[in-house]
């Protein structure tokens, strides 16, 4: 009896677990004047901020020290030749293999990636922008150059993404010295494919890294 309760709880967890990652995953990404908001929505119900807005970060330094040692060893001249030869073998079979193994892994990387944008679905891309300049004559074509832009970057990505509703929005300013932009982008995503993608790539290029470094 309490076997059956065990399992029955087992394949309920799995249940919920296998729901979660088949239901897409919505995200908002708001830019606005160089302040950059992330959230993450799970079912419209529950809101998890990435990357909460700060205005007055702090900055960290990280301190690097340098230790140095000096050793002396006194080698013969003979001996010195003979392990530089050994050396250079070892690292031109080194570079070799490396260079042999990052030309296998990365059409497996970029298989990954591809699946991964091909998962996303952007419902909703504004962007505006307002255009400043102290020359108006320039005003008009740099609006003219950012509206380029935008739908030049808008088919690119329409090729390795579901891009459903896309509102460029670029406005010259003539009256005052003020520049802005302000983008929302509004998507969502299958967590299952991301996985997926990713457990495909960890599998066959770990076969790979295992196949050159186990001989």
């Amino acid at each position: 009896m309490i076997g059956k309760i065990i399992l029955f709880t087992i394949l309920i967890l799995l249940a919920i677990i296998l729901i979660i990652l088949i239901l897409p995953l919505g995200f908002v990404i708001l830019y606005d004047n160089e302040i950059l908001n992330i959230d993450i929505k799970i079912f419209n119900l529950i809101k998890i901020h990435i990357l909460p807005s700060k205005e007055n970060e702090k900055k960290k330094i990280a301190k690097r020290k340098k230790k140095k040692s000096k050793l002396t060893k006194s080698k013969s001249t003979e001996t010195i030749q003979e392990t530089d030869k050994k050396k250079k073998e070892k690292n031109k079979f080194k570079i070799s293999e490396i260079i042999k193994l990052i030309n296998d892994i990365l059409p497996l990387l970029g298989n990954m990636l591809y699946k991964w944008l091909k998962g996303i679905t952007v419902t909703k891309c504004t962007v505006s922008i307002v255009v400043y300049n102290e020359d108006f004559s320039k005003t008009g074509k740099k609006c003219g150059e950012l509206y380029g832009e935008l739908y030049g970057g808008y088919t690119m990505l329409s090729h390795y993404i579901n891009i459903q509703n896309f509102k460029p929005m670029v406005t010259p300013n003539y009256i005052n010295d003020y520049s802005s932009t302000y983008a929302v982008v509004c998507g969502k995503v299958r967590p299952i494919t991301i996985i997926g993608a990713a457990i495909t790539f960890l599998l066959k290029g770990g076969k790979k890294i295992y196949n050159t470094f186990a001989k």
